[in-house]
């Protein structure tokens, strides 16, 4: 499910490894930043971000409200 997203994300995505070991991905544009023990690691933890935030936008929208800017572009 949302395979172009997933892609489009990877397109975007800047993974850096840090000097303690752990691993970081940012996507600057959507405000999104994770961190992880490897790159694979990330990128699920990207993904599940960009998750959450497409669900609380969904729900916002369906029920008239939408999400706080907070819930859509947490401060990094």
């Amino acid at each position: 499910m949302l395979f172009k997203a997933n892609h489009a994300l990877e397109k975007v995505a800047d993974y850096t490894k840090l000097p303690d070991g752990t691993w970081i991905v940012e996507v600057p544009a959507l405000r999104l930043r994770v961190t992880g023990d490897s790159p694979t690691d990330c990128r699920f933890r990207l993904l599940d971000e960009f998750d959450s935030r497409l669900a609380a936008w969904i729900v916002g929208v369906t029920e008239a409200e939408p999400p706080s800017e907070s819930q859509v572009f947490p401060q990094i």
